[in-house]
């Protein structure tokens, strides 16, 4: 008999490659296993073990879109231990997902209890970066700037999740300058700097971060309108994030600026025919509705080959959301 642990082991592999129905075999099988293993071994951590499956289960039904049974799980562990930190932010990410009106109370709570985890407060970041901002920023006074600051200042000053936001938010910050005047320009430039400036600082830490990457790339194109550079950027960050709706969009836009538009089709029309487009809107940890319009409009204008002008941000996600 296959201990239960390795079980896990072999069922998260299964996950990670999206085989999804086999994992769930695996996790419910060291589930069940383990009232012998209690009988056998009256030492052994069968709480942790079960503790640890229950999770895994949960995660491994949501990333399959089954979000009820998901839900089951994660409050079926809450039940036995209701400071268990992952389940409750993913429930509080479920119902922000949703819409449910029990989502901003979820994220406020997990900020008073576990404010301090980095994981809470990169979910809490998401959180406000969804919330309607005003135009044009001001950086100072935009609560997810204020938030990733105070993460960076106060508990991880190289928290990667926290550096990229504040770069995507001086990229928002810096389209929102008109350009009329010399003196618009000049801040543009250094918003778009600064920017890569916290890029820059997430890759030193972390040489293989996409998202990091991406982010340089996208200010490369906008700043400097270095399309060459960037389509380099945007190939090496396909090879990472090669599902991301985003990274995909934004290489083909700068293949498009190019002129290759016959490698702009190829890299962004499979998203207009996937699977992913067309079930995941309302789903949870799919394509966002925002991201699926740019698709849509992109493929759209490509059969008129117009200017292309903007790009879409990701963020620089650890566990969440999907």
């Amino acid at each position: 008999m296959i201990p239960a642990q390795l079980t896990n082991n072999i069922a998260t592999l299964y996950w990670q490659k999206g085989e999804y129905n086999t994992a769930r075999t695996h996790y419910q099988n060291a589930l069940n296993a383990i009232p012998e293993l209690k009988e056998k071994d009256e030492a052994a951590d069968t709480d942790a073990l079960a503790t640890t499956l229950t999770y895994n289960l949960a995660r491994c039904e949501e990333a399959a879109g089954n979000i009820e049974e998901a839900t089951k799980n994660y409050e079926k562990l809450l039940a036995y231990h209701d400071d268990y930190v992952d389940a409750n932010m993913r429930l509080a990410y479920l119902a922000l997902r949703r819409g449910a009106e029990d989502g901003h109370k979820r994220i406020q709570k997990l900020m008073q209890t576990d404010g301090n985890n980095l994981e809470v407060r990169a979910l809490y970041g998401w959180y406000l970066g969804r919330q309607k901002r005003k135009h044009p920023i001001v950086i100072w006074e935009d609560p997810e700037q204020r938030h990733y600051k105070h993460t960076l200042q106060n508990y991880e000053k190289h928290d990667r999740y926290s550096l990229i936001g504040m770069g995507n938010i001086y990229l928002l910050a810096a389209r929102d300058i008109k350009k009329e005047n010399e003196q618009e320009r000049e801040k543009r430039r250094k918003l778009y700097e600064k920017a890569v400036e916290f890029f820059d600082k997430a890759l030193q830490l972390d040489p293989k971060n996409a998202y990091a990457a991406q982010g340089i790339a996208i200010a490369s194109v906008e700043d400097r309108k270095d399309l060459k550079t960037a389509v380099s950027m945007f190939s090496k960050v396909k090879e990472t994030l090669s599902k991301d709706a985003h990274s995909l969009v934004n290489f083909g836009h700068c293949l498009a600026g190019l002129d290759q538009w016959a490698r702009a089709i190829e890299n962004v029309s499979p998203l207009s025919l996937s699977t992913q487009l067309h079930n995941c809107l309302l789903s949870y940890g799919g394509l966002s509705s925002s991201c699926s319009h740019h698709i849509l409009f992109f493929l759209s204008l490509l059969l008129i080959r117009p200017p292309l002008r903007y790009y879409t941000l990701a963020s620089g996600r650890r566990r969440h959301p999907n």
